[in-house]
């Protein structure tokens, strides 16, 4: 059970405050727990403040807060080693609530403002385990809704695996790509072409999911990535790799299932 938030804080600004929880509740739409997030930052703060001020603070001392102070919060917050995406949303919840007090002229501070939100590290995709990583190739005939779906998406993620394609370079080839089942012919980002050499049981699957193949595409003009001859079914995909990715946790699918939907997207417009 969580414990009470209390504020360290006049009685006027407990009572401005509630009114915001309100807002952003009844207004906003927040979610309850977003609520809970953003009051906990603000309390934070007014425990700082007081601190900092030596003294309970009173509406008056908010707007002549300065830029110094406020990086002096955000200062003491990096000293206790809290990570760069708690303090972005701690700054957040400053600025939202210091907005709202302005938006219904109780008072200005415009020092905020000048404050930056702390750049977030960006952090590299995590690969799988090699055993997760054949775990997947395994499940995913068993997760499919029908037979052919399952062979498409082997072959798909045979292909991602085996080979170290990207998933657009993956979902782009052609059947003239493959060269006597030896290589393939990748045109990757800026156009440029490269060869892959082809392992046996990357030959296997493409071959199984590409005996019914209807055009030059190696997937998407096969009945086994349409539901006919000139049908994208972009969807199809998108659907398994975001529910496999729910059942495994698998960071290495992340970055797949964002370019996946943003294909889906393209392709209906």
């Amino acid at each position: 059970m969580k414990s009470e938030i209390k504020y360290n804080a006049s009685r006027e600004i407990k009572q401005l405050i509630a009114q915001w929880q309100s807002w952003l509740l009844n207004e906003r739409r927040y979610s309850p727990h977003t609520l809970d997030a953003y009051s906990r930052d603000l309390s934070g703060f007014f425990d700082f403040a007081a601190e900092h001020l030596g003294k309970v603070p009173e509406t008056a001392d908010l707007a002549k807060l300065e830029v110094r102070d406020f990086r002096a919060y955000l200062s003491q917050r990096a000293a206790r080693h809290i990570d760069k995406s708690s303090l972005a949303r701690e700054l957040s919840t400053l600025k939202n609530f210091f907005k709202w007090l302005a938006r219904y002229d109780i008072l200005r501070n415009p020092a905020l403002s000048v404050i930056r939100t702390p750049r977030r590290a960006k952090v590299l995709p995590k690969a799988l385990e090699v055993n997760d990583t054949f775990n997947v190739i395994d499940e995913a005939q068993n997760l499919a809704s029908n037979s052919w779906q399952g062979l498409r998406d082997t072959a798909i993620f045979t292909l991602l695996y085996g080979c170290g394609l990207r998933i657009s370079e993956a979902l782009s080839l052609n059947l003239g790509d493959i060269g006597n089942n030896d290589f393939l012919r990748i045109k990757g980002k800026g156009n440029k072409e490269r060869i892959v050499p082809l392992l046996p049981v990357v030959v296997e699957n493409i071959n199984t999911d590409t005996r019914k193949a209807v055009s030059n595409s190696l997937f998407f003009s096969s009945p086994i990535m349409a539901t006919t001859a000139s049908e994208v079914n972009f969807p199809a995909c998108a659907s398994f790799l975001i529910r496999f990715a729910c059942e495994t946790e698998g960071a290495f699918w992340v970055s797949s299932i964002a370019f996946i939907i943003s294909c889906c997207c393209s392709a209906e417009r």
